[in-house]
Protein backbone atom coordinates (compact mmCIF):
# COMPACT_ATOMS: atom_id res chain seq x y z
CA UNK A 1 0.00 0.00 0.00
CA UNK A 2 0.76 4.16 -0.76
CA UNK A 3 0.76 6.43 2.14
CA UNK A 4 1.04 10.14 1.51
CA UNK A 5 2.08 11.97 4.76
CA UNK A 6 2.07 15.57 4.73
CA UNK A 7 1.20 17.76 7.63
CA UNK A 8 1.22 22.10 8.75
CA UNK A 9 -1.51 23.10 6.43
CA UNK A 10 -2.00 26.18 7.87
CA UNK A 11 -5.19 27.58 5.43
CA UNK A 12 -6.21 30.59 6.46
CA UNK A 13 -2.60 32.00 7.18
CA UNK A 14 -1.54 34.53 6.32
CA UNK A 15 2.44 35.68 4.78
CA UNK A 16 3.31 39.11 6.25
CA UNK A 17 -0.09 40.27 6.11
CA UNK A 18 -0.40 38.62 2.63
CA UNK A 19 -3.18 36.06 1.93
CA UNK A 20 -2.02 32.82 0.92
CA UNK A 21 -5.03 30.66 0.76
CA UNK A 22 -4.43 31.24 -3.49
CA UNK A 23 -1.07 29.39 -2.83
CA UNK A 24 -2.82 26.98 -0.77
CA UNK A 25 -5.73 26.33 -2.81
CA UNK A 26 -2.98 25.20 -5.94
CA UNK A 27 -1.11 22.89 -3.52
CA UNK A 28 -4.63 20.74 -2.51
CA UNK A 29 -5.23 20.72 -6.25
CA UNK A 30 -1.48 19.20 -6.67
CA UNK A 31 -1.99 17.06 -4.00
CA UNK A 32 -5.42 15.39 -5.38
CA UNK A 33 -3.15 15.00 -8.53
CA UNK A 34 -0.86 13.68 -6.83
CA UNK A 35 -3.27 10.93 -4.93
CA UNK A 36 -4.60 10.03 -8.28
CA UNK A 37 -1.61 9.66 -10.52
CA UNK A 38 0.23 7.80 -7.94
CA UNK A 39 -3.00 5.39 -6.79
CA UNK A 40 -2.63 6.63 -3.07
CA UNK A 41 -4.21 4.55 -0.66
CA UNK A 42 -4.15 6.91 2.32
CA UNK A 43 -3.29 10.35 3.19
CA UNK A 44 -1.90 11.03 6.02
CA UNK A 45 -2.47 14.73 7.66
CA UNK A 46 -0.57 15.24 10.96
CA UNK A 47 -2.27 18.09 12.44
CA UNK A 48 -1.90 22.03 12.05
CA UNK A 49 -4.71 21.69 9.00
CA UNK A 50 -5.75 25.60 10.35
CA UNK A 51 -3.59 28.05 11.44
CA UNK A 52 -5.60 29.16 14.40
CA UNK A 53 -8.59 27.59 16.34
CA UNK A 54 -10.91 29.89 14.74
CA UNK A 55 -10.24 29.30 11.41
CA UNK A 56 -11.60 31.79 8.51
CA UNK A 57 -14.71 30.13 6.68
CA UNK A 58 -12.53 30.10 3.36
CA UNK A 59 -9.64 27.87 5.10
CA UNK A 60 -12.88 25.65 6.49
CA UNK A 61 -14.24 25.39 2.59
CA UNK A 62 -10.58 24.55 1.31
CA UNK A 63 -10.21 21.68 3.42
CA UNK A 64 -13.69 20.25 2.96
CA UNK A 65 -12.84 20.35 -0.54
CA UNK A 66 -9.24 19.23 -0.04
CA UNK A 67 -10.77 15.81 1.95
CA UNK A 68 -13.89 15.09 -0.41
CA UNK A 69 -11.29 15.30 -3.43
CA UNK A 70 -8.64 12.87 -1.58
CA UNK A 71 -11.88 10.42 -1.23
CA UNK A 72 -12.82 10.77 -4.67
CA UNK A 73 -9.66 9.05 -5.98
CA UNK A 74 -10.24 5.96 -3.93
CA UNK A 75 -8.24 7.36 -1.00
CA UNK A 76 -8.54 6.92 2.91
CA UNK A 77 -8.13 10.08 4.76
CA UNK A 78 -6.14 10.04 8.44
CA UNK A 79 -6.37 13.41 9.98
CA UNK A 80 -5.48 14.58 13.72
CA UNK A 81 -5.66 18.33 14.66
CA UNK A 82 -1.82 20.09 15.71
CA UNK A 83 -1.24 22.64 18.39
CA UNK A 84 -2.79 25.38 15.98
CA UNK A 85 -5.56 23.65 15.92
CA UNK A 86 -9.10 23.15 18.19
CA UNK A 87 -9.18 19.55 18.95
CA UNK A 88 -13.32 20.01 19.21
CA UNK A 89 -13.84 21.54 15.65
CA UNK A 90 -11.25 19.52 14.15
CA UNK A 91 -12.63 16.27 15.58
CA UNK A 92 -16.69 17.42 14.60
CA UNK A 93 -18.20 14.35 13.06
CA UNK A 94 -15.03 11.82 14.06
CA UNK A 95 -17.79 8.80 14.60
CA UNK A 96 -19.95 9.24 11.45
CA UNK A 97 -16.98 10.30 9.15
CA UNK A 98 -14.97 7.02 9.80
CA UNK A 99 -17.67 5.06 8.12
CA UNK A 100 -16.64 6.79 4.59
CA UNK A 101 -13.24 6.48 4.87
CA UNK A 102 -12.63 9.96 6.78
CA UNK A 103 -10.42 9.14 10.31
CA UNK A 104 -10.47 11.83 12.51
CA UNK A 105 -9.46 11.85 15.85
CA UNK A 106 -9.56 14.75 17.70
CA UNK A 107 -10.29 13.64 21.50
CA UNK A 108 -7.84 13.40 24.48
CA UNK A 109 -9.72 11.68 26.36
CA UNK A 110 -7.13 8.92 27.89
CA UNK A 111 -9.25 5.66 27.08
CA UNK A 112 -9.50 7.42 23.02
CA UNK A 113 -6.84 9.20 22.46
CA UNK A 114 -3.75 6.45 21.60
CA UNK A 115 -6.58 3.76 20.57
CA UNK A 116 -5.83 1.92 17.40
CA UNK A 117 -8.39 2.34 14.04
CA UNK A 118 -7.73 -1.04 11.77
CA UNK A 119 -8.55 -0.82 8.17
CA UNK A 120 -8.52 -3.36 5.33
CA UNK A 121 -6.69 -2.57 2.65
CA UNK A 122 -6.04 -4.64 -0.78
CA UNK A 123 -2.88 -5.75 1.36
CA UNK A 124 -3.90 -6.32 3.96
CA UNK A 125 -4.85 -4.57 7.62
CA UNK A 126 -3.12 -1.48 9.09
CA UNK A 127 -3.64 -0.21 12.54
CA UNK A 128 -3.78 3.59 12.42
CA UNK A 129 -3.28 5.14 15.55
CA UNK A 130 -4.38 9.37 14.55
CA UNK A 131 -3.10 10.67 17.74
CA UNK A 132 -4.20 14.42 18.31
CA UNK A 133 -2.18 17.22 19.94
CA UNK A 134 -2.03 16.33 23.78
CA UNK A 135 -1.99 19.84 26.01
CA UNK A 136 -0.96 18.07 29.22
CA UNK A 137 -2.95 21.56 31.10
CA UNK A 138 -5.45 19.26 29.26
CA UNK A 139 -4.73 16.16 29.28
CA UNK A 140 -4.61 15.45 32.87
CA UNK A 141 -7.34 16.21 35.04
CA UNK A 142 -7.90 15.88 38.99
CA UNK A 143 -9.76 13.21 40.23
CA UNK A 144 -13.10 13.82 42.47
CA UNK A 145 -10.68 14.23 45.80
CA UNK A 146 -8.97 17.17 43.36
CA UNK A 147 -5.65 15.54 43.29
CA UNK A 148 -3.63 14.20 39.89
CA UNK A 149 -4.03 10.26 39.89
CA UNK A 150 -0.94 8.62 39.75
CA UNK A 151 -0.21 7.69 35.68
CA UNK A 152 3.72 6.96 36.62
CA UNK A 153 4.60 9.60 34.06
CA UNK A 154 5.73 13.12 34.18
CA UNK A 155 2.50 15.88 33.46
CA UNK A 156 4.35 16.74 30.26
CA UNK A 157 4.06 16.64 26.25
CA UNK A 158 6.43 13.40 26.46
CA UNK A 159 4.27 11.73 29.42
CA UNK A 160 0.98 12.39 27.88
CA UNK A 161 1.78 10.98 24.80
CA UNK A 162 3.54 7.77 26.63
CA UNK A 163 0.85 7.39 28.38
CA UNK A 164 -1.47 7.51 25.53
CA UNK A 165 0.38 4.87 23.28
CA UNK A 166 0.40 2.30 26.23
CA UNK A 167 -2.84 0.82 25.55
CA UNK A 168 -2.03 0.70 21.60
CA UNK A 169 0.94 -1.25 21.17
CA UNK A 170 -0.70 -4.60 23.00
CA UNK A 171 -3.56 -3.84 20.87
CA UNK A 172 -2.20 -3.75 17.35
CA UNK A 173 0.33 -7.24 18.05
CA UNK A 174 1.78 -7.85 14.79
CA UNK A 175 -0.62 -5.82 12.58
CA UNK A 176 1.53 -3.40 10.60
CA UNK A 177 1.00 0.35 12.03
CA UNK A 178 0.50 4.04 11.37
CA UNK A 179 1.13 6.60 13.75
CA UNK A 180 0.32 10.17 13.67
CA UNK A 181 1.68 12.95 16.08
CA UNK A 182 2.08 16.24 16.32
CA UNK A 183 5.20 16.84 18.80
CA UNK A 184 8.43 18.42 19.01
CA UNK A 185 11.22 15.88 19.07
CA UNK A 186 14.13 16.11 21.26
CA UNK A 187 17.51 16.77 19.64
CA UNK A 188 19.13 18.66 16.77
CA UNK A 189 16.05 19.32 15.20
CA UNK A 190 16.25 22.11 12.65
CA UNK A 191 12.56 24.66 13.27
CA UNK A 192 11.95 27.80 11.49
CA UNK A 193 10.77 31.20 12.85
CA UNK A 194 6.81 30.40 12.04
CA UNK A 195 6.61 27.29 14.81
CA UNK A 196 4.80 27.85 17.53
CA UNK A 197 5.90 27.26 20.91
CA UNK A 198 4.60 24.48 22.66
CA UNK A 199 6.00 24.77 26.05
CA UNK A 200 8.52 26.71 27.77
CA UNK A 201 11.28 25.57 29.31
CA UNK A 202 12.02 22.31 27.25
CA UNK A 203 9.02 20.52 28.61
CA UNK A 204 7.90 20.56 25.05
CA UNK A 205 10.43 17.76 23.95
CA UNK A 206 9.37 13.93 23.60
CA UNK A 207 12.14 11.39 23.04
CA UNK A 208 12.47 10.08 19.92
CA UNK A 209 11.65 6.49 21.66
CA UNK A 210 8.09 7.32 22.43
CA UNK A 211 7.42 7.22 18.95
CA UNK A 212 9.07 3.06 18.76
CA UNK A 213 7.17 -0.03 17.85
CA UNK A 214 5.02 1.58 14.54
CA UNK A 215 6.07 0.52 11.69
CA UNK A 216 5.94 4.62 10.48
CA UNK A 217 5.23 7.53 12.08
CA UNK A 218 4.40 10.50 10.11
CA UNK A 219 4.85 13.37 12.53
CA UNK A 220 3.44 16.97 12.31
CA UNK A 221 4.79 20.49 14.05
CA UNK A 222 8.31 21.46 12.49
CA UNK A 223 8.31 22.68 8.82
CA UNK A 224 11.28 22.23 7.64
CA UNK A 225 11.22 17.80 6.40
CA UNK A 226 13.64 15.45 8.40
CA UNK A 227 13.79 11.99 9.51
CA UNK A 228 14.97 9.87 11.68
CA UNK A 229 15.47 6.13 12.45
CA UNK A 230 16.28 5.35 8.75
CA UNK A 231 13.11 7.40 7.94
CA UNK A 232 10.62 5.25 9.83
CA UNK A 233 9.99 8.58 12.45
CA UNK A 234 9.60 11.42 10.09
CA UNK A 235 8.34 15.26 9.36
CA UNK A 236 7.38 15.34 5.92
CA UNK A 237 7.78 19.58 6.36
CA UNK A 238 4.75 22.57 5.65
CA UNK A 239 3.86 22.33 2.04
CA UNK A 240 4.38 26.52 2.00
CA UNK A 241 6.86 28.69 3.75
CA UNK A 242 5.44 30.45 5.99
CA UNK A 243 8.36 32.29 7.15
CA UNK A 244 11.55 33.84 5.72
CA UNK A 245 13.83 31.23 7.31
CA UNK A 246 12.07 28.18 5.08
CA UNK A 247 13.98 29.00 2.24
CA UNK A 248 14.82 25.20 1.11
CA UNK A 249 12.32 22.90 -0.94
CA UNK A 250 9.07 21.55 0.25
CA UNK A 251 7.82 18.50 -0.26
CA UNK A 252 5.44 15.62 1.25
CA UNK A 253 6.44 12.16 1.83
CA UNK A 254 5.15 9.07 0.17
CA UNK A 255 5.42 6.01 1.67
CA UNK A 256 5.24 2.02 0.01
CA UNK A 257 4.70 -0.28 3.14
CA UNK A 258 4.46 -3.96 2.61
CA UNK A 259 2.57 -6.13 4.31
CA UNK A 260 5.01 -7.26 6.70
CA UNK A 261 5.03 -3.14 8.09
CA UNK A 262 8.75 -2.87 5.83
CA UNK A 263 8.68 0.64 4.18
CA UNK A 264 10.17 2.52 0.88
CA UNK A 265 10.34 6.20 1.38
CA UNK A 266 10.13 8.86 -1.84
CA UNK A 267 10.50 12.37 -1.08
CA UNK A 268 8.20 14.25 -3.71
CA UNK A 269 8.79 18.51 -4.12
CA UNK A 270 5.82 20.55 -4.03
CA UNK A 271 6.14 22.58 -7.28
CA UNK A 272 3.31 24.85 -6.82
CA UNK A 273 3.12 28.06 -4.10
CA UNK A 274 5.61 31.35 -3.77
CA UNK A 275 8.90 30.57 -2.41
CA UNK A 276 10.90 33.31 -0.08
CA UNK A 277 14.42 35.10 -0.07
CA UNK A 278 16.11 37.54 2.08
CA UNK A 279 18.33 39.96 -0.05
CA UNK A 280 21.03 42.47 1.67
CA UNK A 281 22.83 45.38 0.02
CA UNK A 282 22.30 48.93 -0.61
CA UNK A 283 18.95 50.02 -2.45
CA UNK A 284 20.88 50.88 -5.35
CA UNK A 285 22.46 47.95 -5.34
CA UNK A 286 18.92 45.80 -4.97
CA UNK A 287 17.40 47.49 -7.41
CA UNK A 288 21.06 46.98 -9.76
CA UNK A 289 22.45 43.80 -9.22
CA UNK A 290 21.79 40.70 -11.54
CA UNK A 291 22.37 38.32 -8.52
CA UNK A 292 18.98 39.20 -7.21
CA UNK A 293 17.06 38.46 -9.97
CA UNK A 294 15.88 35.23 -8.90
CA UNK A 295 14.01 36.49 -5.78
CA UNK A 296 11.37 38.59 -8.62
CA UNK A 297 8.32 36.41 -7.82
CA UNK A 298 9.11 35.22 -4.21
CA UNK A 299 8.00 36.80 -0.80
CA UNK A 300 11.34 39.11 -0.69
CA UNK A 301 12.32 40.42 2.52
CA UNK A 302 15.17 43.23 2.10
CA UNK A 303 17.07 43.84 4.49
CA UNK A 304 19.43 47.67 3.04
CA UNK A 305 22.58 48.73 3.91
CA UNK A 306 22.38 52.09 3.66
CA UNK A 307 24.04 54.54 6.15
CA UNK A 308 20.58 56.89 5.85
CA UNK A 309 16.95 56.06 5.19
CA UNK A 310 15.61 56.18 1.86
CA UNK A 311 12.50 57.74 0.96
CA UNK A 312 9.73 55.29 -0.81
CA UNK A 313 12.48 52.35 -0.97
CA UNK A 314 9.88 49.63 -0.54
CA UNK A 315 8.04 51.49 -3.59
CA UNK A 316 11.03 51.36 -5.28
CA UNK A 317 11.82 48.01 -4.67
CA UNK A 318 8.80 46.66 -5.49
CA UNK A 319 9.01 48.07 -8.82
CA UNK A 320 11.60 45.25 -9.46
CA UNK A 321 10.31 42.74 -6.72
CA UNK A 322 7.07 42.85 -6.77
CA UNK A 323 6.31 40.64 -3.85
CA UNK A 324 8.43 42.97 -0.92
CA UNK A 325 6.90 42.53 1.74
CA UNK A 326 9.44 43.14 4.54
CA UNK A 327 12.04 45.84 4.93
CA UNK A 328 14.77 46.34 7.57
CA UNK A 329 17.60 48.57 7.90
CA UNK A 330 20.81 47.52 9.23
CA UNK A 331 23.45 50.15 8.18
CA UNK A 332 21.76 52.86 10.37
CA UNK A 333 24.55 52.73 13.52
CA UNK A 334 23.15 49.63 14.59
CA UNK A 335 20.00 49.85 14.29
CA UNK A 336 17.58 47.24 12.01
CA UNK A 337 14.88 49.28 11.83
CA UNK A 338 13.94 52.87 10.62
CA UNK A 339 13.25 54.86 14.12
CA UNK A 340 12.13 58.07 11.67
CA UNK A 341 13.30 61.64 10.49
CA UNK A 342 15.65 63.65 12.30
CA UNK A 343 13.42 66.44 13.21
CA UNK A 344 15.66 69.21 14.63
CA UNK A 345 17.35 69.10 11.30
CA UNK A 346 14.46 69.13 8.94
CA UNK A 347 13.44 72.27 10.82
CA UNK A 348 16.13 74.11 9.64
CA UNK A 349 15.29 73.09 6.22
CA UNK A 350 13.22 75.55 3.81
CA UNK A 351 10.43 74.80 1.97
CA UNK A 352 12.34 74.76 -1.07
CA UNK A 353 15.02 72.30 0.30
CA UNK A 354 12.22 69.91 1.56
CA UNK A 355 10.45 70.02 -1.28
CA UNK A 356 13.13 69.45 -3.82
CA UNK A 357 14.20 66.63 -1.38
CA UNK A 358 11.69 64.60 -1.45
CA UNK A 359 10.87 65.14 -4.83
CA UNK A 360 14.51 63.87 -5.59
CA UNK A 361 14.62 61.04 -3.45
CA UNK A 362 10.88 59.30 -4.73
CA UNK A 363 11.24 60.48 -8.59
CA UNK A 364 15.13 59.64 -8.99
CA UNK A 365 15.28 63.26 -10.89
CA UNK A 366 15.07 66.86 -10.33
CA UNK A 367 11.92 68.80 -9.59
CA UNK A 368 12.65 71.86 -12.18
CA UNK A 369 10.17 74.86 -14.08
CA UNK A 370 6.45 75.25 -13.69
CA UNK A 371 5.96 71.38 -12.05
CA UNK A 372 8.46 73.03 -9.23
CA UNK A 373 6.62 76.90 -8.47
CA UNK A 374 3.40 74.81 -8.36
CA UNK A 375 4.07 72.10 -5.98
CA UNK A 376 6.26 74.63 -3.73
CA UNK A 377 3.61 77.22 -3.89
CA UNK A 378 1.27 74.45 -2.56
CA UNK A 379 3.19 73.65 0.17
CA UNK A 380 3.99 77.67 1.71
CA UNK A 381 -0.17 77.64 1.07
CA UNK A 382 -0.09 74.69 4.02
CA UNK A 383 2.80 75.62 6.06
CA UNK A 384 1.29 79.29 6.00
CA UNK A 385 -2.52 78.31 7.97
Amino acid sequence: MRILHTSDWHLGRQFERMPLIDDQRAFVEWLVDTVRADEIDLVAIAGDVYDRSVPPEDAIELLDHAIAEIRNTGAIVALIPGNHDNNTRVGFGARAFGAFGVHVRGSIDRNVAGSPIVVEFQDGPLAIVPLPFLDPGMYFTRDDSGEYPDLGVDRTHEGAMRDALRASRDAIGGTRSLLLAHAFVAGDVATSESEKTLRVGGTDRVAIEVFEGFSYTALGHIHRPQAFEGGSIAYSGSPLPYSFSEEGAKSVRIVEMAPDGSIEIETREVPVGRRVATIAGTLDELLTATEHAGAADKWVRARLTDDEVRINAMGQLRDRFPHAVALEYTGLGGRERFDGPDLEAMERLSPEQITDGYWSDVRQEQLEGERRELLIGAVRQVMDR
